[in-house]
């Protein structure tokens, strides 16, 4: 806005800017892993995406890890013998902002149980069982039942267990019913 005023016996002008602000909303940073809990057997392999609107995305983990694909705006990658318990494998670009963010899959790695094999039974001799599950991870989504027929005999089931279950050895888990009825 521009005045232009007369006083006295000299012109004045006099000026005002008026700072007009458009005010839009920005799109924050972002940085995001896809699938984020994935669950995969120990040993295989698994595809990874990372999504960013910032510049030079990439991935981190420990396991064997191969670019399989990319965008604009993301890269997929390929992690194979998922092996480690407790890898979390990360995203992460570089921001504008500076902001740093690594978003981190939380992978489920599983192994099926390797059951031993009861002995032979005579019928009408009382037993005590002891059931062994080996290999089995994690131990915490494990329920072990044991039945006779259609009977359940014994359910026991694992939850927040997390012994045993990171490291290079697989979890052994022993159970035991004592004390059971006759097995006919």
């Amino acid at each position: 806005v521009v005045s232009i005023g007369f006083r006295g016996s000299g012109y004045f002008i006099f000026a005002s800017a008026v700072s007009v602000l458009i005010s839009g909303t920005a799109e924050e940073d972002y940085v995001e892993i896809w699938p984020p809990n994935p669950v995969v057997k120990f040993g295989g392999s698994l595809h990874l995406n990372c999504t960013s609107n910032c510049e030079d995305i990439g991935i981190e983990s420990a396991y064997t890890k191969v670019p399989i694909g990319n965008g604009s705006n993301w890269k997929a990658f390929l992690l194979s013998n998922l092996d480690d318990w407790a890898a979390s494998p990360l995203c992460y670009a570089d921001c504008k902002t500076g902001q740093k963010k690594s978003p981190k899959a939380n992978i489920i790695i599983y192994s099926k149980p390797l059951a031993g094999l009861l002995p032979e039974m005579e019928v009408g001799k009382q037993y005590n069982l002891i059931c062994r599950v080996f290999g089995v991870a994690p131990i915490r989504d494990l329920t072990v039942t044991l039945l006779k027929g259609e009977e359940q005999l014994l359910v026991k089931t694992f939850k927040d267990h997390t012994q045993l279950e990171a490291g290079p050895m697989r979890p052994r888990l022993i159970c035991g019913l004592q004390g059971m009825p006759r097995l006919r």
